[in-house]
């Protein structure tokens, strides 16, 4: 997996247990390892791929958790704030206001990890959590899991459910904040925004009707099948929100798909497709003032416009020095994605037969 974090004129790419800083204005390249604790007190798991990274509001923190349970912060500078091994493999992380990290993790529960202390439950699902985020306004605490809830408590009083936003048909695997609204894609392949304090649907958008190759969809419907999962839609595997001054913007990338489908976002009730950009290798994507795409064979930079995105032709040095990892790099597993749906058992037949069986038996 790759993900990607700009601000301003620095960009950070976390590619399996690497990260690499570039900074456009000085030309200054650095990629690292990310460490391991110096007190590592267990065997961690082998599988040391980054799972997610998150950022504190001003960007002076950074945060990343590995499939191993191991979570580092940095600095701006990218000294290491803290590097320990949390209890369990962490999904989701978000910063509040406070700079408190909330750590989301497989089992349903949400941590805080405050820098002097040590992590606090802070709430639980019954369910995998998939996402976590904070409102705008610091009140609210949001939480997705596997079995299509999205469940909006009070912050920091998490016992106090303010409401639920029910809708998904699939897992929900990713939240987004734009101002009041809430916005949140999935396994059913849509784009939902939300009056989440009143748990009241304002729009949906369904992605997979955008698709520039429709037997994508059938394939994979037909894949799930012989796993005995009821598929309808491919999955939304990369949701990502850019607020300029004028309006929003909205990024989709969809599982087993080399499109990027960007949307601008007026306001929840008008959601227009801008253009759906079709690259092939594309490995992850980033959106913000411009739109930088990431494949095997380099970096590609769109301006995104009210109505269409324009490529830039721009030499982009960052790529050529790590393209020896991106070379390396393994395409996102459709594991991850296709073990969050229920798979669907048919136990009567069986039942049947070994009624049958005893019943015969007896006579």
């Amino acid at each position: 997996m790759i993900l990607i974090h700009k601000h301003e004129d620095n960009l950070y790419i976390f590619i399996r247990d690497w990260l690499i800083h570039y900074n456009y204005t000085t030309s200054t390249y650095t990629e690292f390892q990310i460490h391991q604790p110096t007190d590592v007190r267990e065997k961690l798991s082998e599988d040391r791929n980054v799972a997610a990274v998150s950022a504190s509001k001003d960007n002076r923190l950074i945060a990343v958790t590995l499939c191993n349970k191991q979570l580092v912060i940095y600095d701006e500078k990218l000294n290491v704030i803290a590097n320990v091994v949390c209890k369990r493999a962490a999904c989701a992380l978000t910063f509040t206001d406070d700079d408190d990290l909330l750590i989301a993790d497989k089992t349903g529960d949400v941590f805080v990890y405050k820098l002097d202390r040590q992590p606090e439950l802070l709430l639980g699902h019954l369910s995998m959590l998939l996402d976590v985020a904070v409102s705008e306004c610091g009140r609210y605490v949001i939480t997705c899991d596997r079995d299509e809830k999205i469940r909006v408590s009070h912050y920091p009083d998490s016992y106090n459910i303010a409401s639920y936003c029910l809708g998904h048909e699939e897992f929900v695997t990713h939240l987004k904040m734009y101002g009041d609204i809430l916005i949140s894609a999935g396994g059913d392949g849509t784009v939902r925004f939300w009056d989440f304090v009143n748990g009241r649907q304002l729009n949906v958008v369904n992605t997979n009707d955008h698709l520039p190759d429709k037997a994508v969809v059938a394939e994979f419907r037909k894949e799930m099948g012989v796993e005995n999962a009821d598929v309808t839609a491919l999955p939304i595997v990369d949701l990502q929100v850019y607020k300029s001054e004028q309006s929003a913007y909205l990024g989709v990338r969809l599982l087993g798909s080399d499109s990027v489908q960007v949307y601008r976002l007026q306001n929840a009730s008008d959601v227009r497709l801008v253009d759906v950009l079709t690259v092939p290798s594309l490995l992850a994507f980033h959106l913000g003032e411009r739109l930088l795409v990431v494949t095997e064979r380099g970096f590609l930079h769109y301006t995104v416009a009210p109505n269409k995105l324009t490529k830039t032709d721009v030499s982009d040095a960052c790529f050529e020095k790590c393209e020896h990892l991106l070379k390396d790099h393994v395409s996102q597993s459709k594991s991850l994605f296709c073990n969050l749906y229920k798979r669907k058992y048919d136990n009567v037949q069986e039942y049947l037969e070994k009624k049958k069986m005893r019943i015969e038996n007896k006579s």
